[in-house]
């Protein structure tokens, strides 16, 4: 199975079909997230009739699970309880699961995803091309600059650094095109965190302005809970945003450290610190995620929403579930 396409681009929503379930409709079906941080499954979207969600719990209500599709109510219940669906965090929690899926490396982004994300990569390429091949322009040195590398002979100094370089990690110089295959998709699950950070920022600026607003209310002032709740929600957002920049600003300055000096052992740990920080990367930006987008379907900026209407939602669904979220810690200090 290669499942790379726009459907893995997103960390709060899971396409069944990419499951081995017996049941048809269930295939057809999606995984989600919600504004509560609960995973629903969403049956249908569709404009005009709306939007069908069961919980995991009552799906024997809507399908027939018996015979071969038995095991299907376990199996999506058991994904329910993951934190992401991002394609990386997926990768090792349906290992941890257990579950039998063929080309389970093929969880990929899209394509035109990974596109997105080359100014992100940068900040890990080019440490890698600067070593290989001295330095290098803001505009050039990716991972593919040094593939063409391996063909050109008329380039014999960066051939003499790639044999410098293989004899560094401890593999054949024939072997460097797969290296570089592991380092862009190790550095390209950072990059994708990093670029869904900052796509939530605007929408976290405008929803910190209303938090303010409903601050600002009559009946904030009569409510002082209603402003300690507002209190707490900013508060845990800023923790969250600072923890995952600086875990990720930590993993950037890592890397550029590491090919100042690289050794095999030195980019196995950095690969396997990478690895251990995935799920909780994961998490946490799946949550922000999930209710980012929640306030933003709900109170469009197109139309400008009640003020009080805002202040209920804010309490009764964007509160919910942030008191299980933790800050992120970088392991590897």
């Amino acid at each position: 199975m290669q499942a790379s396409d726009s459907n893995l681009d997103t960390l709060h929503i899971l396409p069944l079909r990419y499951i081995p379930l017996e049941t048809g409709g269930l295939r057809r079906a999606r995984l989600m997230k919600t504004v509560r941080l609960e995973s629903m499954v969403e049956l249908y979207d569709e404009e005009g009739v709306g939007t069908g969600r069961v919980k995991p719990g009552e799906l024997r209500n809507v399908f027939d699970f018996s015979g071969d599709r038995a095991r299907d109510p376990k199996i999506v219940t058991e994904l329910a309880g993951l934190h992401s669906y991002d394609a990386f965090s997926l990768r090792i929690s349906l290992r941890q699961l257990d579950l039998e899926l063929d080309g389970l490396d093929g969880f990929q982004l899209s394509d035109e995803k990974a596109a997105e994300l080359s100014q992100y990569m940068a900040e890990f390429t080019r440490p890698l091309v600067r070593f290989v091949c001295g330095e290098v322009s803001d505009s050039a040195g990716n991972l593919s600059d040094l593939l063409r590398l391996l063909t050109d002979r008329n380039s014999k100094t960066a051939l003499l650094n790639l044999r410098r370089l293989a004899s560094l990690l401890g593999i054949d110089v024939i072997r460097i095109p797969e290296f570089l295959q592991d380092y862009a998709d190790v550095y390209t699950s950072l990059s994708f965190y990093r670029q869904c950070l900052e796509q939530i920022r605007p929408q976290y600026a405008d929803f910190v302005d209303t938090l303010t607003a409903i601050r600002s209310t009559r009946e904030a002032r009569s409510d002082p809970k209603l402003v300690k709740d507002c209190d707490m929600i900013e508060a845990k957002f800023n923790m969250l945003f600072e923890s995952t920049t600086d875990t990720l600003d930590k993993f950037r300055d890592r890397t550029e450290n590491m090919w100042e000096d690289p050794t095999a052992e030195r980019y196995q740990q950095m690969e396997r610190l990478v690895l251990d920080h995935q799920e909780r990367i994961g998490e946490t930006l799946c949550a922000l995620t999930a209710k980012m987008d929640a306030w933003d379907r709900e109170f469009p900026k197109n139309k400008e929403g009640r003020i009080l209407d805002k202040a209920v939602f804010v309490r009764s669904e964007i509160k919910h579930g942030l008191d299980k979220l933790q800050p992120l810690t970088f392991a590897g200090a």
